[in-house]
């Protein structure tokens, strides 16, 4: 490929950058508080392991995503529960086969 040919097709990518994708991401920029507010969550309080109180405020700014998992069941139980349900299912697996 020759040096025209590669100036070509790189001021092609740029006309379609400019009069396709800019556009489009001007748009979403205009529409961000949008955005954000179809994933605001409820308002909710806990303590961290600092006894420090965590508000949905701690979070303002750019988006934030919170996972939670419940302790309540130790690993060693969800262990358990998933090794009988795979044996279950192994077994139902032999017996229809």
């Amino acid at each position: 490929m020759n040096i025209k040919t590669s100036i070509t097709i790189i001021t092609g990518c740029l006309v379609i950058f400019l009069f396709v994708m800019l556009p489009i991401f001007l748009s979403i920029e205009k529409r961000e508080d949008e955005f954000v507010k179809k994933f605001r969550g409820s308002s909710f309080s806990l303590n961290d392991v600092n006894n420090d109180i965590i508000t949905e405020s701690s979070f303002e700014g750019p988006l934030t995503a919170i996972f939670f998992f419940f302790t309540g069941i130790s690993l060693i139980s969800l262990n358990k529960f998933v090794m009988k349900k795979m044996i279950k299912n192994v077994l139902s697996l032999e017996t229809s086969g």
